[in-house]
């Protein structure tokens, strides 16, 4: 095979050596990733070259028509140069591949999903001649316009629960928010915030799970305590010097806070003083310099202090925001009905709606789903961390054949995506 492709031990493992396995591989910027993802999608093909269509066998997905380009672009390069270095039978290959590059799934999700439904479109229910809007002008402006008259149905309507909506952000305000819940409205169900009650007994159970796992974390932290040790350690000959009575009263609030449960409440959090000043006496101190000294206690109290989070309650005014959120789901529901109406009309879908009507096709019918997931051997998805919850649990479907999988099948699925991101909930994956 060519040796114009130079890759690292890393990335030739990753592309070549292990391609019946599922990876996950964390990758920074400028990192070779899509030439990693490129050089895998290759590989698979000469793992399938006896099958009569090979191309057909592989999906490969990003996020930008740029991206997917430039991932079709280098596949076609590698092709060429294969191509280039081979001869006989084996160079026709090459050359076919590069004639049939373009019928590949190469592309967006939101590509990869609109051709899942125009060859589905009896089984979504929709026109199969429907286009894709682009111009997120044009379909802010419909949101927009559905939302206006959403609200003034609602106000005609004598809805009890907009005038104090309205009272409280006002008209253009409340828009804005609904205009907002309508593009996120994958992520979202009005009846889930239909009962305010309820949504304060999910929150404060959310506020539970987070405070008990924030502490814990804190109270784990063995290189904060370490810290705390190296800040005691510094002798001070004067126990009257204000930076030695800031350091003993500080330390001695955070000390409590690691190790009495008690303590961890808004007032001992109060106690804290992030700021001190450039208070102590150089001459009282021994080794570190002063502002060294300082600098370090003024940093634990600081961390310390941004455990206040963590003694919050539910107040009066998350009870007025969950009565908030039912007024503005309930609206973005009637501005999402109105925008699908006019969309509708005109014959559109948006990118939000490719995403819903695949998930939807493929969790409401087995054949399409299972048929989707046979004709898929490996699914290959460049910035991951790109991905939210509701792509996600759609690329599931395609992986797995059903949703909620076990665990991943070998082989099944490469992610490429930013380290620092969290993206891998792909279970079974080797990162």
């Amino acid at each position: 095979m060519s040796e114009r492709i130079q890759l690292t031990p890393t990335q030739r493992a990753a592309a070549i050596e292990r391609t019946g396995e599922s990876i996950a591989l964390l990758s920074g910027a400028g990192c070779g990733k899509t030439l990693v993802l490129a050089r895998r999608f290759t590989e698979l093909l000469l793992s399938r070259r006896g099958d009569e269509n090979p191309l057909s066998r592989f999906a490969a997905l990003t996020f930008t028509e740029k991206a997917a380009l430039e991932m079709s672009q280098r596949v076609r390069r590698m092709l060429d140069e294969f191509a280039a270095d081979s001869k006989g039978p084996d160079r026709r290959m090459f050359l076919e591949w590069v004639q049939e590059l373009g019928d590949a799934r190469i592309s967006t999700i939101h590509g990869f999903c609109a051709s899942l439904l125009r060859a589905h479109a009896i089984e979504a229910g929709i026109d199969p001649d429907f286009a894709v809007c682009p111009d997120e002008h044009l379909t802010g402006r419909m949101i927009a316009d559905a939302a206006d008259e959403a609200l003034l149905r609602s106000v005609e309507g004598r809805r009890e629960d907009v005038p104090g909506a309205l009272t409280l952000v006002g008209f253009e305000r409340l828009v804005v928010h609904v205009r907002s819940l309508v593009k996120l409205r994958t992520s979202w169900e009005a009846e889930a915030y239909e009962d305010p009650e309820r949504t304060l007994r999910r929150w404060r159970e959310l506020c539970t799970t987070e405070r008990e796992a924030g502490w814990k974390a804190f109270c784990e932290n063995t290189e904060f305590r370490r810290r705390v040790e190296q800040a005691e350690a510094s002798h001070c000959g004067d126990p009257g010097d204000k930076l030695a009575v800031y350091r003993r009263e500080q330390l001695g609030i955070i000390h409590a806070l690691l190790d009495d449960p008690a303590a961890r409440t808004p007032d001992t959090l109060a106690k804290l003083q992030p700021k001190p000043g450039n208070i102590g006496s150089g001459k009282n101190w021994e080794g570190t310099p002063l502002p060294q000294i300082r600098d370090r206690i003024k940093a634990l109290v600081a961390a310390a202090a941004e455990m206040r989070i963590y003694t919050e309650d539910i107040g009066a005014l998350d009870e007025q925001a969950a009565g908030l959120l039912r007024t503005l789901t309930h609206l973005a529901a009637d501005t999402d009905a109105l925008y699908a109406a006019e969309k509708r009309r005109r014959g559109l879908l948006d990118f939000t709606d490719l995403l819903a009507l695949a998930r939807r096709l493929l969790t409401e019918n087995d054949a399409v789903r299972r048929a989707l997931s046979g004709q898929i051997d490996q699914l290959l998805v460049d910035e991951a961390q790109d991905t939210d919850a509701f792509q996600i649990a759609l690329l599931e479907l395609v992986v797995f054949g059903e949703a909620g999988g076990e665990r991943l099948p070998d082989g099944r699925l490469f992610v490429v995506g930013d380290s620092k991101q969290s993206i891998y909930r792909f279970r079974g994956a080797q990162v």
